[in-house]
């Protein structure tokens, strides 16, 4: 065998040994393996079917609804998905599943929470907002916003 065999051949050997000691070095530190890699992220394959089907839910009237649905997600059916459309106030409208899951309806509840701090009415305004007359504050108030006082 000739010199020239030996070094490729050495050279391909260790390039091996690298890849497998790379290689397991992510599957035991980052819990990342070939399958991984390969797949991409669930948000990245479920972004990809809400983008378009929220797009035809803009342009198409509710009755219309229903089959926009089954034709986003009629390839991922067989494989295990169940999908359904809800208003925001959790009132069903298409889909396999009849009632949300326990655990998004938290999680809307706490976002409305979010979006509408505080008692509504009359006069009500978060803590910290500006006074009625402008800049002045409420009773008990400190000023957040506008100018310092003078």
């Amino acid at each position: 065998m000739s010199l020239r065999w030996k070094i490729l051949g050495w050279f391909f050997v260790n390039l091996t040994v690298v890849g497998l000691l790379v290689s397991g070095f992510l599957l035991v530190q980052f819990r990342i393996g070939m399958t991984s890699l390969i797949a991409g992220s669930t948000d990245d394959r479920l972004e990809a079917i809400g983008q378009p089907l929220a797009a035809d839910l803009r342009r198409l009237p509710a009755a219309q609804w229903p089959g926009a649905l089954d034709q986003a997600v009629a390839i991922w059916r067989e494989r295990g998905l169940q999908a359904a459309i809800f208003r925001n106030d959790g009132t069903f409208v298409a889909g396999d599943l009849r009632e949300l899951p326990a655990t998004v309806r938290q999680e809307l509840t706490r976002h409305e929470a979010r979006r509408h701090p505080g008692p509504r009415g009359p006069g009500a305004r978060p803590p910290g907002f500006p006074g009625r007359e402008g800049f002045e504050p409420g009773p008990g108030e400190q000023p957040t916003m506008g100018p310092p006082p003078a």
